[in-house]
């Protein structure tokens, strides 16, 4: 309710009637909500359906998408409408180019454990660790990724199993997992290698505010913002997006500036299965991965 109240908000407050100040207003406005602070809340930018229209256009095609809006708003009558009718003339491409682009090397596992909060669920994490033995097992793929909270704490004696698993199958396993260091919480993935410890692959830069993140309260979840880990593989320079983080817009342009070929996005929507949710971050991910041509896997928890 509050990222809609700010993004309603910022776009109330730079409202002009002229309408090419009110286009240019309009262009601000997107771009504030993208970045943080107020990007933090800017989630569903309308900026995430170019890799749709415009993909492997990168860079350019936001800048293509942007000079559009401001077109729509300074134009009117048919001119107008010619310009809406546009992208449905440009989706045609979705006939012709692929949605889905997954590496070779790299499967993402998707799952149906409940959690119950306030507990430890150790219940769940067993449940995940027979699922984790049986996808291993029969999987060809040497990088595994499982979903958000997968492995529960970074110390959990259960991890002992995983870490079995990864060494009698030679695989390599990334899972969601709890980091406590100094302190200080953090929502992380985790890689398991087969011939050394797991150690934390990727810190969460920006958890759900207010559910999660409460930078004024004792109980949160560590945000790390702009600090972003790429996992060099075999094949892949892989850059990683922790749940709500796919819904933003800033993590996606961080990720591709700092090299990566592939995007992996986890989360755990066991209290959200029944909304669209889930659908609309694994949309974020695949559009965003269109846009700048990149890979991209998904593993959730359903």
């Amino acid at each position: 309710m509050l990222g809609a109240l700010i993004f309603v908000t910022v776009y109330t407050v730079l409202w002009s009637k002229p309408l090419k100040k009110r286009a240019a207003l309009f262009i601000i406005a997107t771009l504030i909500l993208t970045i943080p602070p107020l990007g933090i809340m800017g989630w569903l930018s309308p900026l995430t359906a170019v890799g749709m229209i415009l993909p492997k256009t990168g860079f350019i095609g936001l800048a293509l998408c942007l000079i559009f809006f401001y077109a729509v708003i300074i134009l009117q009558g048919k001119a107008r409408l010619s310009l809406i009718a546009l992208p449905a003339i440009l989706s045609l491409n979705l006939l012709f180019i692929p949605i889905e682009n997954t590496p070779e090397n790299i499967s993402g596992v998707n799952t149906h454990v409940t959690f119950e909060v306030g507990s430890e669920n150790l219940g769940a994490r067993l449940e995940m660790v027979n699922i984790a033995e049986e996808f291993i097992s029969d999987t060809k793929s040497n990088y595994i990724v499982f979903p958000e909270s997968a492995l529960g704490t970074f110390d959990s004696p259960h991890i002992v199993f995983w870490s079995h698993y990864a060494k009698e199958y030679d695989k390599t396993i990334l899972a969601g997992t709890e980091y406590i260091e100094g302190g200080k919480r953090y929502n992380a993935i985790a890689i398991i290698p087969p011939d050394r410890p797991l150690e934390i692959a990727y810190i969460q830069r920006q958890p759900v505010p207010f559910a999660m993140w409460r930078p004024f309260s004792e109980i949160s979840t560590t945000a790390t913002f702009f600090e972003n880990e790429i996992l060099i593989t075999e094949n892949n320079a892989v850059a990683f997006l922790i749940c709500y983080e796919q819904l933003l817009v800033w993590p996606y342009i961080q990720n591709y500036m700092s090299g990566a070929d592939t995007f992996v996005g986890i989360s755990n929507f066991w209290f959200a299965r029944e909304t669209t949710v889930p659908r609309l971050q694994n949309n974020a991910v695949i559009s965003w991965s269109r846009l700048f041509g990149v890979k991209h896997v998904t593993s959730m928890n359903l």
